[in-house]
Parts: C-alpha cells; sequence; structure tokens
C-alpha cells in the first residue's frame, strides 16, 4: 500500500468512528426521557389505584344493549357491545392537575384492545383534593367478550 491509500483509510476510519459516536449519542438523547422498563399492576372495581398525582378507582361498569353492524358485503358483518365503565379520580396534590392524559386509556380484552372518544367528563382539570367521575364508553366486539374478562 501507497502513503495516499493508508491516509486515505485513515480519514475514512475516523470518519466512521465520528459517524458511529454521534449517531450513539443521539440515540441517548431522543431516548433519555422513555423508561426502560415498566410494570403493568391490575385492580379490581373499588380498589384504589395511586398514581403519581391523582388516585383512580373504577367504580363500576356494565354491558349495554348488543347491536349489529351490517358493512354492505357478508364479509363485513359484526356484532357490537357497549362497555360503559365509570372512573372516579381524585386529585391527592395541592396543585391543580390536568386529567386529560386519561382519557387515553384503552380497554384490553385479551389480546385485543379498544379505545374511545366517548368520555363524559365534568373536569379536565382538578383543583386540590377535588375529584370527578369519568364515564368511559367502550365499543367491543362480542364475539372477545366474556364477562369474566372484566
Amino acid at each position: 500500500m501507497n502513503k495516499k491509500t493508508k491516509v486515505l483509510l485513515f480519514i475514512i476510519g475516523v470518519i466512521a468512528l465520528i459517524f458511529t459516536i454521534f449517531f450513539v449519542k443521539r440515540v441517548r438523547q431522543v431516548n433519555n426521557n422513555v423508561p426502560t422498563s415498566f410494570e403493568i399492576s391490575q385492580y379490581k372495581e373499588n380498589e384504589k389505584a395511586k398514581l403519581e398525582n391523582v388516585d383512580v378507582t373504577v367504580l363500576n361498569h356494565y354491558f349495554d344493549e348488543q347491536y349489529h353492524y351490517d358493512g354492505g358485503n357478508s364479509d363485513d358483518q359484526y356484532e357490537y357491545t357497549p362497555i360503559v365503565i365509570q372512573v372516579k379520580v381524585q386529585n391527592n396534590t395541592s396543585k391543580l392537575q390536568e386529567i386529560s392524559m386519561i382519557s387515553q386509556s384503552a380497554l384490553h380484552v385479551g389480546y385485543n384492545y379498544y379505545n374511545t372518544r366517548e368520555i363524559v367528563s365534568e373536569n379536565t382539570q382538578l383543583a386540590a383534593n377535588q375529584e370527578t367521575i369519568l364515564t368511559f364508553t367502550y365499543t367491543v366486539e362480542s364475539k372477545y367478550l366474556k364477562n369474566e374478562l372484566l
């Protein structure tokens, strides 16, 4: 190898090293606030879940009347059951708390999960020690629904 080839390979190696260092630093910077692990906890009705700034209690749930969806062809026929869940949310701090993130809660039924935009709430912010009732209505495909799952 001549001297020009060695210098060129050295420069390419330095550039690759700088790129790798920049890439690793950027990945760490982007993922700085991402949790490295999490824990899933399950609670029964009327059992209080203590979160960071609020306490959440599922008061009750019930199954509304099942209905049929006709999509216009034989492959697009579904039976749905609305599930209504009432949740009490209480601010356990002395500061005003935003509770809109709770409205993004999903209902998991087996491997399927359901989101909803059908939420009835008196407040989206809670003053110190204030509580409110949220009512979520999830529309679940009936074939996945078994009473013992909820």
